[in-house]
């Protein structure tokens, strides 16, 4: 296979994929309609559907649709799958109401419900490097870890490719020049200036 040919197929499968997404996309937001419309307004009470749907969704789609019909349908959800119609009769009449109100949008679906309902958790990978330091020179006698020292975590930090030893003493130089700082501020700030 040559390069161009190489690049034509991986164009023609992004193209797939993304045709896939909007087939998805579309089918979830209507199928999101219906599902509520077959089992609160229709009163069917098969639950099972909404199961067999949630088996087939990729984790994040599931993890909205399960928040989606958890917020709408009448059935206790333990995590995992929905099992039981509520006995509570207020809060199955609140999960009703709530379910005729949202369908009397026209264009209510799980995407609209989402975008109001749902945040976008930002991760905050200076939290994880700061465990996984400490975990280091922890170490870690489960799983055959030995506590690392401070040196060779500072060595790991050198050698992790786009952080210089610049980097490194000019953070400590602005650190020092803000200790009378708030330690948190100073780093902080130092930081901040190494990434300037």
């Amino acid at each position: 296979m040559t390069i161009e040919t190489m690049k034509v197929s991986i164009l023609a499968s992004i193209e797939v994929l993304a045709q896939a997404e909007k087939v998805t996309k579309s089918t979830l937001g209507e199928l999101s309609r219906t599902i509520i419309n077959y089992i609160v307004v229709e009163d069917s009470k098969d639950i099972a559907t909404v199961n067999r749907l949630l088996n087939v969704l990729t984790p994040q789609n599931r993890q909205a649709a399960e928040l989606y019909f958890e917020h709408f349908l009448p059935f206790l959800f333990n995590g995992t799958e929905f099992g039981e119609q509520l006995k509570n009769q207020a809060r199955y009449d609140a999960k009703v109401a709530d379910s005729l109100a949202w369908l009397e949008g026209g264009d209510n679906n799980i995407w609209s419900w989402a975008n109001d309902n749902l945040e976008v958790k930002v991760k905050n990978y200076g939290e994880d490097i700061a465990k996984a330091i400490k975990s280091a020179l922890k170490g870690n006698e489960k799983k055959g870890y030995e506590p690392l020292s401070v040196r060779d975590v500072l060595k790991s930090v050198v050698s992790t490719e786009g952080i210089e030893l610049d980097d490194i003493v000019g953070f400590m130089a602005d650190f020092a020049a803000n200790e009378a700082e708030d330690d948190e501020a100073a780093m902080e700030k130092a930081a901040q200036n190494i990434a300037a």
